[in-house]
């Protein structure tokens, strides 16, 4: 499955560091799954951060992190009852999962917001990735109650610059992420 997968990437990202690091034993990364989307969660995130801004620092290569936040979600649970929301949940998780590729670490951070972690991924390459998700999660049809609902998704993307701190990167993809709810959801920004 996809979730066996992101356990997989992530004990090759531990395994490289400790590779890198000397640290042939220790323990090993232990990747936890949100109970609600079946995605990993944030003590997960938490964990895979650093260890895929390792790799990219020792292989030269590129890393973007992006954040998503279900738009209007207190108003969806309000509206549509609780259940519903919790359908969107799981089926936007799922659906990032699909849309990303077998190498990206997709989790739940809390509520509404998601994060994923594109290794060997510019800019150019996130964004595309963001335009196609925000329209795939657009074109979906929720039903509550023979009632019907869309929603949408902000997405905030942040590229390493080759020198800052994962908590810089995840900052980064954090303050792109609000500039997309601020100026009314459904849409993607970039961090400078």
């Amino acid at each position: 499955t996809r979730i066996d997968q992101g356990v997989a990437r992530s004990r090759e990202l531990m395994h490289q560091v400790k590779s890198q690091s000397g640290d042939a034993g220790g323990s090993e990364i232990k990747v936890s799954v949100d109970g609600l989307t079946d995605v990993a969660d944030i003590n997960s995130f938490r964990e895979a951060l650093p260890l895929a801004l390792v790799e990219a620092r020792h292989s030269g290569g590129l890393l973007t992190c992006m954040r998503f936040n279900v738009d209007k979600m207190n108003e969806i649970n309000d509206m549509y009852h609780r259940t519903s929301g919790d359908d969107v949940l799981r089926t936007v998780a799922s659906t990032i999962v699909k849309q990303l590729r077998t190498e990206d670490f997709v989790a739940r951070l809390h509520d509404d917001n998601f994060a994923a972690l594109l290794p060997n991924t510019g800019n150019r390459e996130a964004t595309g990735a963001a335009k196609r998700l925000g329209r795939k999660i657009q074109k979906m049809v929720f039903s509550h109650q023979s009632k019907n609902f869309q929603v949408s998704l902000s997405i905030g993307i942040a590229t390493w610059d080759g020198r800052e701190s994962a908590e810089s990167l995840f900052s980064r993809s954090e303050e792109a992420l609000n500039k997309a709810k601020r100026n009314g959801g459904a849409q993607y920004w970039t961090a400078q």
